[in-house]
């Protein structure tokens, strides 16, 4: 997205011109059809793009998920949803609500279990590695990676200790 994104669009922008960049991309992408199914709910969805996060940012600290917590149990998921066009005023003014917001086409759960079953075969890109798939499923196992850090830490959930991750 930065290399695709034009210099005098960023200055002018700023941050939201990576958010203006990715929105007229995303209008090119085709969507995957298929179901959800998190803690008991099964939605059936078309999907643009999604992420699962157990941190806040992505590659290049793209900030995808900035209330996530890294112990807290529960990943944090963002997802767009198929949109036309004419769609775009409301899907950039959804991508710009606060962080816990939800609407018709940018979806923000947390879920302790996520699982994707699409109807065809789509690329995945697990933390830089890809892969195709049609059925993918993430959990989180709580305190299984020790991580040294402040318990004031502002990925961790407060009062933790920081030694548990």
């Amino acid at each position: 997205m930065t290399a695709n994104t034009p210099v005098a669009l960023k200055n002018f922008l700023g941050g939201g011109a990576y958010t203006l960049a990715g929105v007229v991309q995303a209008i090119n992408f085709q969507p995957f059809s298929g179901t959800v199914l998190f803690d008991g709910e099964v939605v059936e969805s078309n999907v643009v793009v999604g992420a699962v996060c157990n941190g806040r940012m992505a590659g290049g600290g793209q900030p995808l998920s900035p209330n996530a917590l890294l112990n807290d149990g529960l990943l944090n998921v963002v997802s767009l949803e198929e949109f036309s066009p004419t769609d775009i005023p409301a899907v950039v003014d959804e991508l710009l609500q606060d962080s816990d917001f939800s609407g018709k086409y940018v979806k923000r759960n947390q879920v302790k279990t996520l699982e994707w079953v699409s109807d065809s075969i789509m690329p995945v890109n697990l933390d830089g590695e890809p892969l195709m798939a049609k059925h993918i499923k993430f959990s989180v196992l709580p305190n299984e990676i020790k991580l040294v850090l402040p318990s004031c830490s502002p990925v961790l959930v407060n009062g933790s200790n920081g030694g548990q991750g």
